[in-house]
């Protein structure tokens, strides 16, 4: 079969809208025309405006599917973003959750936490422990519980509490204040939880 003999090539039309079932089905019946002044379909003619419509919704799906790998892609860093360590065994653990802060633009909240293990008696000690993990920008709270061993007896009037000292806290750790009160058991140690960015 000979190449064809036109010159002029099918342009995209950048007003076309995506419609199903818009290119047209040239029966037996019609005559063979092609482009010319005065032809049918705007001058395209019967045999051009199947291939034109076609042209344009390869166009709109190209334009589209360029734009789904941009946002594809955006999304994937998104995800690799997120990651976390879950402690075995009671050890510390680690999570960062990205999320675009009002202030600070996309950061990553990071929360951590664990054990410090104390197991000491004592009147009120001072405990300074260093994060894990250091916060790369900024300190925002910590909190602590008390842990006790198993099978102690504990009484709740005259035993230990644990306190995070407001202030103390920044980016690399905190003090917390193991609070006696009169007596008791001595504490075993602490939960503690930190977040920050």
């Amino acid at each position: 079969m000979a190449n064809p003999t036109g010159t002029q090539n099918l342009t995209e039309n950048p007003a076309y809208v995506y419609t199903d079932g818009d290119v047209y089905q040239i029966p037996q019946t019609d005559t063979v025309e092609g482009a010319a002044t005065g032809a049918s379909f705007s001058g395209l003619g019967v045999d051009n405006q199947p291939h034109q419509v076609l042209l344009n919704k390869t166009k709109v799906l190209r334009v589209n599917q360029l734009a789904d790998e941009v946002n594809i892609s955006a999304l994937l860093a998104f995800k690799a973003l997120f990651s976390g360590t879950l402690g075995a065994n009671e050890g510390n653990s680690i999570f960062k959750i990205p999320f675009l802060d009002s202030a600070h633009g996309l950061i990553s909240l990071i929360i951590q936490a664990g054990q410090y293990i104390y197991n000491q008696g004592g009147v009120d000690n001072y405990v300074t422990m260093n994060w894990p993990t250091p916060f790369p920008n900024a300190f925002g709270m910590a909190f602590a519980t008390a842990l006790w061993a198993q099978g102690a007896q504990l009484n709740f009037s005259n035993d230990w509490d644990i306190k995070y000292l407001a202030g103390s806290g920044n980016t690399t750790g905190a003090t917390f204040l193991m609070d006696r009160i009169a007596g008791g058991q001595p504490m075993y140690g602490f939960n503690w939880l930190a977040f920050g960015y």
